[in-house]
């Protein structure tokens, strides 16, 4: 439940900025996205040292799975969900 908070306080930054006004709104308000990002990133590796989750090699089994779920070859620039790929 704590990251759900870190990440909806993350979010709110840019809660009614438009999309293609989010970048400054980046720029002006960088220091306290940071700081949430932060936040995030401290509760994620709180809840993984406290389940005993190798980080790194957690992430490196993912996006290895992603990789084969997802080849770039085919998806890149591509809006299609994965399993509506056309060959």
């Amino acid at each position: 439940m704590s990251l759900a908070v870190e990440a909806a306080e993350l979010m709110e930054i840019f809660t009614w900025v438009h999309s293609q006004d989010s970048r400054a709104e980046m720029e002006r308000k960088r220091r306290e996205a940071e700081d949430e990002l932060a936040d995030v990133v401290v509760t994620v590796m709180c809840f993984a040292n406290s389940c005993d989750i190798d980080i790194s090699s957690a992430m490196v089994r993912k996006l290895a799975e992603t990789a084969q779920k997802y080849p770039a070859d085919k998806v890149r620039g591509k809006p299609d969900k994965y399993t509506e790929y056309k060959d």
